[in-house]
């Protein structure tokens, strides 16, 4: 007979003490520390987000991306306090996001799984935030990662805090990206207009912040661009980064440092939102995309044409010598063909 699972059924108290001992455990050992219960309220959303799933098959920009792109940036900026370095770029890929959120309270367990990945050197769970150097160049090469790269592998798509780019999915392989800005606004009122738009210094030096295990994958990116695509993470001096762990953002309070989990920059700043009846409330801002990731999905020659990068370049340079060893080949044959026939004559 089949049943029906629904709130009627009555709870197995077996199974139901089993699970309350395992959120008391949880509690004690891991959110204790955080200074955070398992069932805890952290915030509420009057709507909800896409699930992990959609944003996985969906090549575009996602809220849940843009939100906890942006916890990244406000935890940053939290925990360095007055020594606080300006973040440029946050980058979270759709990879690391394992659960989402919907409409109505939020909760410390909640959170935990949407970014419940990995480990730190602290051996507990959750990868931390670090702190990276990329330089202009590179981080237009991060958005052609995300525009070249996803279609490979889905888990490779990122969502960027600090910036704006557009891509056509029709144009060159490495040569999606049409444009890239540096966005200059935190506000959660403001649209992107082309007031906040700032155009990016190939060999300016921008501080980027992401998950240990993300920025790792960033220096590795080559092998799924052949080699074409170089992004090298390197320390606030300009050196490429040889220990990551040496990077990671900490958290002083009193006596007591401790990594920035992800998870933990996103209880931050939900807490952080204006309250509403006395609780946290994710606002409007987050309903909607702000235009942070761009898909122009347009044919045509122009399209494909337009805007080439250096990779481009390089393959059309390739062509145009074939082309030209080609027509020089035809054109001896031709030349050959002539001198035999008059030789005939």
């Amino acid at each position: 007979e089949l049943v029906n699972v629904n709130e009627t059924i009555a709870e197995e108290e077996t199974i139901s003490k089993l699970v309350e001992e395992y959120k008391t455990t949880v509690e004690e050992e891991y959110f204790s520390k955080f200074d955070l219960s398992f069932d805890e309220l952290v915030a509420s959303t009057p709507f909800s987000f896409p699930n992990a799933n959609e944003m996985e098959e969906n090549h575009n920009e996602s809220t849940l991306g843009n939100l906890i792109s942006d916890a990244y940036v406000y935890a940053v900026k939290q925990a360095e306090g007055e020594d606080y370095i300006p973040v440029d770029v946050a980058i979270v890929p759709v990879g690391t996001i394992r659960d989402s959120f919907f409409k109505g309270d939020i909760r410390v367990a909640d959170v935990f799984r949407v970014s419940s990945l990995g480990i730190g050197a602290d051996k507990m769970p959750g990868y931390p935030l670090l702190s990276i150097y990329l330089t202009g160049k590179e981080l237009k090469a991060v958005c052609e990662v995300d525009a070249s790269v996803t279609p490979l592998m889905k888990q490779a798509q990122l969502y960027i805090s600090g910036m704006q780019y557009t891509f056509n999915p029709n144009r060159l392989m490495f040569n999606k990206v049409i444009d890239s800005f540096i966005v200059k606004t935190n506000k959660l009122t403001d649209e992107i207009t082309e007031d906040y738009l700032v155009q990016i210094q190939d060999d300016k030096l921008y501080r980027v912040v992401a998950g240990l295990y993300s920025a790792q994958m960033l220096s590795v990116v080559g092998e799924k661009s052949f080699g074409l695509l170089k992004i090298e993470p390197k320390t606030k001096d300009g050196l490429p980064v040889t220990d990551y762990e040496a990077e990671i953002i900490y958290e002083t309070k009193g006596d007591i440092k401790s990594e920035v989990k992800e998870w933990y920059a996103l209880v931050s700043y939900l807490k952080s939102f204006d309250k509403i009846e006395g609780v946290p409330t994710i606002p409007e801002y987050y309903q909607k995309v702000q235009g942070r990731k761009n898909v122009e999905d347009i044919h045509g020659i122009t399209a494909f044409l337009s805007s080439p990068n250096h990779i481009a370049l390089m393959f059309y340079g390739i062509i145009l010598v074939l082309l030209a060893i080609i027509v020089l080949v035809v054109t001896l044959l031709l030349r050959r063909r002539k001198k035999r026939k008059s030789r005939l004559k």
